[in-house]
């Protein structure tokens, strides 16, 4: 999954230790969902966590650059779907 966000430049690794975790699902399922302002992403950050909101907006803000094109942005959020599936499945296992 991390290598999916670090395609489309999206840096969660970097403020967060596990982004399979309850901030990282969030955000990656709102990423999924269509959101794509960085502000309203952090907005899911857990109390807890040490990165503040501001270093989570920092994390996905840089050279990204939404997909254009609906085959292209189907393309990305189904590969990032498909790689937290997989993830997922594994971490069943």
């Amino acid at each position: 999954m991390q290598s999916v966000l670090t395609q489309v430049n999206i840096q969660l690794g970097i403020v967060l230790s596990d982004v399979s975790g309850v901030t990282g699902e969030a955000i990656i399922k709102a990423i999924l969902a269509g959101e794509r302002d960085p502000q309203e992403l952090a907005a899911f950050r857990d109390s807890w966590l040490k990165a503040s909101k501001d270093e989570i907006v920092r994390s996905m803000e840089g050279s990204r650059r939404v997909p254009k094109g609906r085959a292209l942005a189907a393309t990305t959020i189904w590969s990032m779907g498909t790689a937290f599936m997989a993830e997922a499945s594994c971490n069943l296992r």
